[in-house]
């Protein structure tokens, strides 16, 4: 039985048929979401209130597209930041880790995400999971305060819950090599719950490891190929045609990441339909 649309249709959206709605539902089922019919919250209303400014052909495409999206709430979070801390342990058991938030200068002393999986490796509960004997001190840094290293047998890891372009990650490794120079590049690593592969190449080609437990592909460009990609391509441009102020900077996700990806807040880096709201709809996830 499809469950009840309670929600009320903006007066320049069309209305949802009810073969829509049974795509929705099943991807629902399939992904595992919930169907909470909150109007205030609810994942699926907001789907629904975003479908309603597309035509039939963006909608199909939007809700296929969404069979791929990763939507990972906090509750995951400390599950999924072990796998990438346990293979950074196994490499050598010894080494002194230095953990600290992702974070470029301009962006120390703001919120950020970062903090909430600094949080995680800070926990008993990471402890009691992973062999932290006397003798693998880990030492984190809850402050924007760096100095010299005087050990040969240390790594500082630079911790964040998605890595995007790497952009950001890179600026936070300059930050770090700005004040403390005599740092190498090989003892400056990234750990991350999520990133995109484009920006973990980036990071390894300026000779920095990355350990993460998810790695994602480009949501159209690294799955369609010829005519299918073309396609693909053109519907969502005319998707993003419905979505009213969004920057050519966010177009495809900032700098065109194509990301299918949402956290505890959605990325920029995901397509705009996913997060970018207006007076005519309310985008799925909140950014």
């Amino acid at each position: 039985m499809l469950p009840q649309l309670r929600n009320k249709q903006n007066k320049n959206s069309s209305p949802i048929s009810v073969n829509t709605l049974f795509q929705l539902q099943t991807l629902f089922d399939k992904q595992g979401w919930p169907i909470d019919e909150d109007n205030t919250v609810s994942f699926f209303n907001r789907y629904i209130s975003t479908l309603s400014i597309l035509d039939e052909k963006q909608q199909e495409f939007l809700i296929s597209l969404s069979y791929r999206f990763l939507y990972i709430p906090i509750e995951r979070y400390l599950e999924l930041v072990l796998k990438p801390l346990k293979e950074l342990r196994k490499e050598d058991p010894n080494k002194k880790l230095f953990f600290t938030c992702c974070l470029p200068k301009e962006d120390l002393g703001k919120t950020k995400s970062s903090q909430s999986v600094l949080y995680q490796i800070k926990g008993t509960t990471i402890r009691s999971r992973i062999d932290l004997r006397p003798s693998r001190v880990i030492e984190i840094w809850d402050n924007t305060t760096y100095h010299e290293f005087d050990s040969s047998n240390y790594q500082v890891v630079l911790v964040d819950d998605f890595i995007g372009t790497g952009e950001t990650a890179l600026s936070a490794i300059k930050y770090i090599k700005d004040t403390c120079p005599n740092i190498e590049d090989s003892r400056i690593s990234v750990l991350s719950i999520i990133a995109m592969d484009e920006g973990i190449r980036l990071i390894t080609e300026k000779g920095h490891k990355s350990y993460v437990s998810i790695i994602c592909k480009k949501g159209i460009t690294d799955y369609y190929n010829g005519t299918d990609l073309s396609n693909a391509i053109n519907l969502m441009r005319s998707i993003e045609k419905q979505i009213k102020g969004l920057s050519d900077r966010f177009s495809f996700g900032y700098n065109q990441s194509e990301s299918l990806v949402c956290m505890n807040r959605c990325p920029n880096n995901t397509f705009p339909i996913y997060w970018k709201s207006d007076k005519s709809h309310n985008a799925p996830y909140e950014r």
